[in-house]
């Protein structure tokens, strides 16, 4: 039972801090996990800087609070544990570990190890930095823990960097991915057509829009951040000023707050009571999708509806993301039309 206690509590704290990651800190840094190993990450000089030390500062917390009555062996094993149990879902989900194995599929999986490797440096970044070495030779001490804890860093940003300028990018992984999100889709949306089928239709056929596209959006949504929306209610419910300065996305439609706002024209505040309501949330996936059909039929563009649709909710273009979300949609509406038409449950 004393082994299992010292297992599981570093175990636990990593995976609590990892989980409040993916809501509050979203959108101010890259990624401390590796799910999204299909782009480019071509952020900013400071959210790289914060990337990395926010990569660190977690863990260290958890060892420097956890070894004052664990043993640093146990905390190892626990950092292990929760790292593997974080990266095995994307592994799993990805079929990484089925034959064939293709370079990216190495590549990938590398890069998940050393997503393991980096809470383990902190480990040893803390045992060995506060110890008598440290005294003896502080200086060396010093660089020689540094390089330690930025090497899996490091090397995972050479890599990626090596990997997305390869012009060997697989367009069998982009079919495969987009072939999972459909699948997934199709699983999950007669579970929402069923909850929000009269709002969707209704607010579809005021703004003269296929329901189906609609349900879509909110369906895709929903396998990327669906699991989090308690902790986005907690935040918005305690901390909105706070919400509002990050500009989180929250909601069935994954809308941030400033996108709200401004298709509304009113203050943040104005909708505090009403931003989760479905009602409200459909309302404005509406409205997105309307201003911008409007925009593709005025501008006469030869670019795929889908694609501009897509880059407009996001407010992201030339992302490999958005051509896999866009890809999805397109399947899913399989030629149908982009104007309302009763869906009677045959989508």
């Amino acid at each position: 039972m004393y082994i299992y206690k010292n297992i599981i509590i570093p175990m636990l704290l990593f995976l609590v801090f990892n989980y409040i990651h993916k809501v509050f800190f979203v959108n101010s840094y890259s990624s401390i996990a590796l799910y999204d190993f299909n782009s480019n990450e071509d952020y900013d000089l400071s959210k790289r800087t914060s990337s990395f030390f926010m990569r660190i500062l977690f863990p260290f917390l958890i060892v420097v609070f956890t070894s004052k009555f664990i043993e640093y062996h146990f905390i190892y094993l626990g950092f292990f544990i929760a790292s593997f149990l974080i990266i095995w879902p994307p592994i799993t989900y990805f079929k990484l570990l089925n034959f064939p194995f293709t370079t990216q599929k190495i590549v990938i999986l590398f890069r998940y190890l050393l997503y393991i490797m980096n809470p383990m440096f902190v480990v040893y970044f803390f045992q060995n930095f506060f110890n008598d070495s440290l005294l003896e030779n502080p200086i060396f001490s010093i660089i020689k823990s540094l390089i330690f804890l930025a090497f899996p860093t490091f090397l995972d940003k050479l890599i990626s960097y090596i990997y997305y300028i390869s012009p060997d990018l697989s367009t069998d992984t982009f079919k495969e991915e987009v072939l999972i999100n459909v699948n997934n889709v199709i699983t999950i949306k007669h579970y929402f057509w069923k909850r929000y089928r009269y709002e969707i239709d209704k607010i579809a056929k005021k703004n003269n829009i296929n329901p189906c596209l609609i349900l879509y959006i909110i369906c895709y949504e929903h396998l990327y951040r669906g699991n989090y929306r308690y902790l986005e209610k907690m935040l918005c419910f305690f901390f909105y000023e706070k919400a509002i300065e990050m500009d989180v996305s929250i909601g069935l439609g994954q809308l941030k707050i400033s996108t709200i706002s401004e298709f509304l024209e009113k203050s943040p505040i104005k909708f505090r009571k009403r931003i989760f309501h479905p009602n409200f949330q459909i309302n404005i996936i509406a409205l997105i999708i309307k201003k911008s059909i409007d925009k593709y039929e005025e501008e006469d563009s030869q670019e795929d509806i889908y694609s501009h649709i897509i880059s407009d909710y996001n407010g992201i273009y030339e992302n490999k993301n958005v051509k896999v979300y866009s890809a999805t949609i397109r399947s899913l509406m399989n030629g149908k039309e982009i104007q309302y038409k009763e869906c009677k449950n045959n989508f």
